[in-house]
C-alpha cells in the first residue's frame, strides 16, 4: 500500500512538472514575441534645432529633453 501511494505521488508530481514546464514555455514564447510598441531612434537619427547662447550646461539638457523625447542627465564631479 505504501509502494502505490508513492507512485501515485511521484507520477502526480512529474504531470505537475511537466504541465508547468509547457506553461512556462509558451509563456515565453507569448512575451518574446516581436512586438513595437514604440519607434526606437538612435540618437544619430534624431535632429535637433535649438538655439542657446550663454546658457548653462543644465539649462541646455532641459530644452534637449522638452524638445525630444530623450531623457538626458549629468554628473557633476567636484573636488578637481
Amino acid at each position: 500500500m505504501k509502494n502505490v501511494v508513492l507512485k501515485l505521488l511521484l507520477m502526480g508530481l512529474s504531470y505537475t512538472a511537466v504541465g508547468v514546464f509547457t506553461q512556462l514555455l509558451l509563456f515565453n514564447m507569448l512575451i518574446a514575441a516581436d512586438l513595437e510598441a514604440q519607434q526606437i531612434k538612435s540618437v544619430k537619427e534624431v535632429s535637433v534645432d535649438i538655439e542657446i547662447k550663454n546658457q548653462r550646461l543644465v539649462d541646455v539638457f532641459d530644452q534637449l529633453e522638452k524638445t525630444t523625447d530623450f531623457i538626458l542627465f549629468m554628473i557633476r564631479l567636484t573636488g578637481f
